[in-house]
């Protein structure tokens, strides 16, 4: 932060350039002018505070889940911060507070790792404005309302990043504020992140279960036309459960003949959970066919299996989500073979299997 100095003669007071003036704080630089010091004043820099670093170790921190926190340290006492950015409400401690200038740097462990962000002191601003007042009466400028200019500038630059050129100009019998020049900054908007249509989230996991197939030199498989697993996960979201065999004693084969789909050999992967990724589903379809792929041993890798099974021709696709959860029914399907006849058991009810909930 840079210093400022204020000289005097006659009826002349001139403050030039605030340099960004940020969110909170204000940096006033004055003009070093060829005017006589005949009443001139101390060095000011006190308005900014102290130039040197300093560090607390062992503070203890809390964060209230808005743009706040208060940092309590030994010897210090408690500090009211602020930053622009919503802090998480957390209460921590062992946090070490580097101060330089109004820049408050916080650093303490997190269970992720190191956690360090700045912050700048809410009373700042206070402190220079009261400032700024004092030395001024201390010039004893003979003209105008000097403290409430001051102010006038204060309320006009809080909040807004400005650069300002002639804060106050002078005149032989008042304090004349002008017009603030304000830069034209075009801020680009951010595109608004597509939502896929339900065609187009099945088509992203028939996409990405044949990047596993051709990986292991196998044909990719067509998506099938089946209405039975897109019926089946509507079923389960309600639920908020997974499980093959549904609350009627339905299992894939059952559900393909009640509801009058082309009949297939079917073999099924269900994946469901709690934590949609932002509200971007297709990130999760995702990372459900990695896990089934890859971390599947506790399944005795049987969706890893299904998805690479050399005879499986297509595969129909049953995706329902809402803004916290999502479960994906894959079935996929063998043609069968000519004359093939049906064991009775494919479309008897059968007991309901071990339900996974959440």
């Amino acid at each position: 932060m840079k210093k400022t100095k204020s000289k005097q003669n006659s009826k002349t007071v001139v403050i030039i350039g605030i340099s960004a003036a940020v969110v909170i704080g204000i940096t006033v630089l004055a003009l070093n002018s060829n005017l006589s010091e005949t009443n001139s004043i101390s060095d000011t820099s006190k308005i900014l505070t102290k130039s040197e670093t300093q560090i607390y170790k062992d503070c203890t921190m809390v964060t209230y889940g808005t743009t706040n926190a208060d940092v309590d340290c030994l010897g210090l006492g408690t500090l009211h911060l602020v930053r622009d950015l919503p802090l998480s409400a957390a209460n921590v401690k062992d946090v070490t507070l580097t101060i330089s200038g109004n820049v408050y740097s916080i650093e303490f462990i997190a269970p992720l790792g190191k956690v360090t962000y700045d912050l700048t002191n809410l009373t700042y601003d206070a402190i220079v404005y009261q400032e700024l007042v004092k030395n001024f009466g201390e010039i004893k400028i003979p003209f105008g309302d000097v403290e409430k200019s001051v102010r006038d500038l204060k309320d006009s630059l809080k909040g807004v990043p400005l650069i300002v050129e002639n804060i106050i100009k002078e005149s032989s019998e008042s304090v004349v504020i002008p017009k603030l020049k304000v830069p034209e900054i075009n801020i680009p908007k951010p595109e608004p992140t597509k939502q896929l249509t339900l065609s187009e989230l099945k088509q992203t996991a028939l996409e990405d279960i044949n990047k596993y197939r051709t990986q292991n030199n196998l044909r990719s498989i067509t998506l099938g036309t089946a209405i039975s697993p897109q019926l089946y996960a509507e079923e389960l979201l309600v639920e908020g459960c997974i499980h093959h065999v549904s609350v009627r004693g339905e299992g894939p084969m059952l559900r393909y003949k009640n509801n009058s789909d082309k009949m297939f050999l079917v073999a099924e992967n269900i994946a469901g959970g709690l934590g949609l990724s932002w509200g971007v589903p297709e990130k999760d379809i995702l990372r459900a066919n990695y896990d089934m792929m890859y971390d599947d041993a506790h399944a005795n890798w049987g969706h890893r299996d299904n998805i690479l099974n050399p005879h499986h021709k297509s595969v129909s696709i049953g995706i329902a989500y809402d803004n916290q959860r999502l479960v994906m029914v894959q079935d996929f399907e063998q043609p069968l073979p000519p004359e093939y006849s049906y064991h009775p058991s494919s479309f008897a009810k059968q007991s309901m299997d071990q339900k996974f909930c959440w």
